[in-house]
């Protein structure tokens, strides 16, 4: 979507456009983001039996719990999921972790919560 409407803005007021090895770089890294994303939330989906109460949960871990970590724990930025693809994608800061690094911690959050739902869901049925 931000290629579809970002170049031809860029092309209609004469300015350069990205490199095309940047481009593909990044639309490879947020595809590899949106997918350990999905993979987290259909784990943690799992893991919780109600659906308002997994999207609550969701939304305030992830939009209140991980930022105010981050704020008052000094290194902690990349470590949660959230930070964790916006590192991968490459949208850090200087002296955040590196992309690589980014993509094993989401790696890791995806497979831990995937793992706890499988093995909830597992016990839960017959």
């Amino acid at each position: 979507m931000q290629l579809a409407l970002g170049l031809p803005l860029l092309a209609g007021e004469d300015a350069p456009g990205p490199p095309a090895g940047d481009v593909a770089t990044t639309v490879l890294r947020e595809l590899l983001a949106s997918a350990l994303l999905a993979g987290l939330g259909a784990g943690f989906g799992a893991l919780v039996r109600h659906q308002a109460g997994a999207i609550i949960a969701a939304l305030v871990a992830l939009l209140f719990v991980e930022p105010t970590i981050t704020g008052l724990v000094d290194g902690s930025y990349g470590y949660g999921p959230i930070s964790a693809a916006s590192v991968l994608i490459g949208t850090g800061e200087e002296g955040d972790p590196s992309p690589f690094t980014g993509g094993v911690v989401l790696a890791c959050w995806a497979a831990a919560l995937l793992a706890a739902g499988m093995a909830a869901t597992l016990r839960r049925d017959i």
